[in-house]
């Protein structure tokens, strides 16, 4: 699988947030987009996960053989529903056996209880709700798995536990991994760099 981004632009309320960002990404491979608040990095983990389109520029996603690319993403504009129990909200998200098998999987890697499952997730607190976030986006059979911000809200233990997770993912796909500040925290990759507008591929 290739995914190409050409010149790609997004802007909000008439401003632009960012212009001519280019890459092309294969499967295995990271992108790191770096940036401070506003840089636009959840807006780039948007048009890359579909749920907006760019004001300029092309995406393109090249996978022969398959109908369209299967996106999977954690970011903090994705909320939790706060009224389900975590077991309903696996049930939705983890489609096949292989998925809710890898889903309890990466819960058990957090430390995350089976008890657990019973609880409303408005009763979590910040960290649990990142690390049920990672677990149920890493869990799917994906093509691109895209993680905002991946290491807010965790500790020192959870971040490693965290590169486990997202080391496995690479195996599968493709993966972009949003932070503000310069690093490649997973392994070498790529990198955009939306604060200074330099696109460094």
């Amino acid at each position: 699988m290739r995914i190409e981004a050409q010149d790609l632009a997004a802007d909000y309320g008439g401003r632009e947030i960012f212009a001519g960002v280019n890459f092309t990404l294969h499967n295995g491979e990271i992108l790191y987009a770096y940036g401070k608040n506003g840089s636009g990095k959840s807006t780039l983990v948007k048009i890359l996960a579909g749920v907006k389109e760019p004001s300029a520029g092309n995406l393109i996603f090249d996978h022969p053989g398959s109908p369209g690319c299967v996106r999977s993403f954690a970011a903090p504009f994705f909320q939790i529903p706060p009224r389900l129990r975590l077991n309903e909200i696996i049930s939705m998200c983890a489609f096949t056996s292989d998925e809710r098998l890898r889903c309890g999987k990466y819960l058990s890697l957090f430390n995350i209880p089976a008890a657990s499952k019973k609880h409303l997730a408005g009763s979590l607190s910040s960290g649990t709700a990142q690390k049920l976030k990672l677990a149920l986006t890493a869990a799917r059979s994906a093509d691109l798995y895209l993680f905002d911000e991946p290491l807010v809200f965790l500790d020192e233990d959870s971040r490693g536990d965290a590169a486990i997770l997202i080391d496995e993912c690479r195996s599968r796909g493709a993966l972009m991994i949003t932070a503000g500040s310069h690093g490649m925290i997973f392994g070498s990759g790529k990198e955009v760099d939306l604060d200074a507008h330099i696109f460094a591929i």
